[in-house]
């Protein structure tokens, strides 16, 4: 019982016992690259004109993916769908989600956490075993089917976010469909460094993400003296604690809030575990801040020495931007 216990407890992390000892499995992600961040609206077609108002770029098309399956044991609509579309960015690109039909993950997050980031998607050598190793980590199959080259494993409860599976391609296929072009945008003019996650505790969830993609966990920093902007009535002492990963050309943060009142602890204490903002590369720190904040944004950290935070959520994008730069 013992033994089995222990298994159970490793598999989880992506190891299994042999006769010889412990043995690791293929990481579910790998180092492959993270695809798109999805993010869930409540109309499409209103977000799609005012992400191309923010980030100066044109209206993008959007469309109806119907046809969605979903794991035998799915309770909700199977009729439900998304209405979607996709900005492509210089280094990444940003899928935006309206839930058509009834119940669905799609429906399921807007009704409760309202518009905001949702998923990540990876791309992976094998669907079904990446399946398999986020539900032994305790992941929730919500979308796909055996056969199918995407699925969907909810990870809030752990690191925050749903993963997106999206099966590579062969080596030396060619795509059916050539990637869009990256759109430069009139904001910023820079690349996304990272995506930031806030967690309850940050050493445990970067213990299961180094477990799921083979990348040993970075020791935990604090990052005191933090710089709030006028009128801040929270923690002044409040600060992250932060394990960044390197993932490829897009980095993941894991952030815990430490102290009393602050734009961490708030959005923790009010969705739980989940992603919080994209951080942007920038050019012109105080013009870019009066830009976002001109747009609908509120300044919600610094400006600090290189960064500063500017919440959009729930409108006009639905997540804060990290901006880093000076």
């Amino acid at each position: 019982m013992k033994r089995t216990m222990v298994a159970a407890a490793l598999a989880a992390l992506g190891v299994v016992l042999t006769a010889g000892g412990p043995r690791a499995q293929a990481p579910a992600f790998g180092i492959h690259p993270v695809r798109h961040v999805g993010v869930i609206v409540s109309d499409v077609d209103k977000a799609a004109r005012e992400y191309a108002d923010v980030l100066g770029i044109p209206v993008p098309q959007t469309r109806e993916f119907t046809g969605v399956p979903f794991p035998d044991d799915y309770t909700g609509d199977r009729t439900a769908h998304p209405k979607v579309t996709t900005v492509q960015l210089a280094n990444m690109s940003i899928e935006l989600l309206q839930p058509i039909g009834g119940k669905s993950p799609w429906r399921d997050h807007l009704d409760q956490f309202g518009p905001g980031l949702h998923h990540i998607a990876f791309g992976v050598p094998d669907v079904a075993q990446a399946v398999a190793s986020l539900q032994a980590a305790g992941g929730r199959y919500v979308l796909g089917k055996a056969g199918f080259q995407a699925a969907y494993v909810d990870l809030k409860p752990i690191l925050g976010f749903t993963a997106e599976l999206i099966q590579n391609p062969p080596a030396g296929a060619v795509p059916a469909v050539p990637a869009a072009a990256p759109v430069p945008t009139s904001f910023g003019m820079g690349t996304f460094s990272h995506v930031g996650i806030f967690v309850p505790d940050v050493e445990k969830a970067a213990q299961v993400f180094s477990g799921l993609t083979g990348i040993p966990s970075p020791a935990a920093n604090e990052y005191r003296g933090m710089v709030f902007p006028a009128g801040f009535a929270g923690d002044k002492d409040a600060h992250p604690k932060i394990v960044s990963f390197r993932y490829g050309s897009i980095g993941m943060e894991f952030a815990q809030p430490i102290g009393g009142a602050s734009p961490w602890k708030d959005h923790l204490d009010r969705f739980g575990p989940s992603m919080h903002h994209l951080a942007l590369g920038i050019q012109g720190m105080q013009a870019n801040i009066d830009y976002l904040v001109k747009k609908g944004g509120r300044l919600t950290v610094g400006p600090g020495p290189g960064y500063a935070f500017v919440d959009l959520k729930p409108g006009p994008l639905g997540f804060s931007f990290e901006l880093n730069g000076k």
